[in-house]
């Protein structure tokens, strides 16, 4: 399994081609709704780490403003980013009962990290919604709707 950048920079390869597969639908007149995208590769790629030490947190912010660079030159801005916030100790205990292992990206230090990028994001941008996933399900999609209600409104 490749290490640092280069694992970063594959999953950035991975989204330039998802990100042109969403340019072709929506120049076709296709709403497109996506379960991941730019914010979930920067949150995730640099937060490998298993500590939490000034160097490991230097590097996490040199990660993030790689992928930011690259992204900016491939820019397809959403519309409407919705943010499903879970506390850490709550996302750890669903992995857990689910999955056999957990991957790099699912240790509290990588949870930890993604989650305070993610409110970060929600709160310095107006198209970022955060929403309680520890609502029951019926409820967050109650919510999801109303947002998208609220936007399909001003188009």
């Amino acid at each position: 399994l490749p290490r640092g950048d280069a694992f970063a920079l594959l999953f950035e390869a991975d989204r330039l081609e998802h990100k042109q597969w969403i340019r072709d639908q929506l120049d076709a007149g296709v709403t497109v709704v996506c379960d991941r995208y730019e914010l979930s590769t920067i949150a995730y790629q640099a937060t490998w780490h298993h500590d939490d030490s000034d160097v490991v947190r230097s590097e996490i912010g040199r990660k993030r403003s790689m992928l930011r660079r690259i992204q900016r030159q491939y820019y397809l801005p959403a519309d409407m980013t919705f943010i499903l916030n879970l506390p850490v100790e709550d996302a750890l205990t669903r992995l857990q009962t689910t999955r056999q292992s957990l991957d790099v990206y699912e240790t509290r230090h990588a949870l930890e990290s993604a989650a305070h990028f993610y409110k970060t994001c929600a709160d310095s941008c107006s198209t970022h919604v955060y929403i309680d996933a520890r609502q029951p399900p019926n409820a967050i999609a109650q919510a999801v709707e109303r947002e998208l209600g609220t936007l399909w409104a001003k188009w």
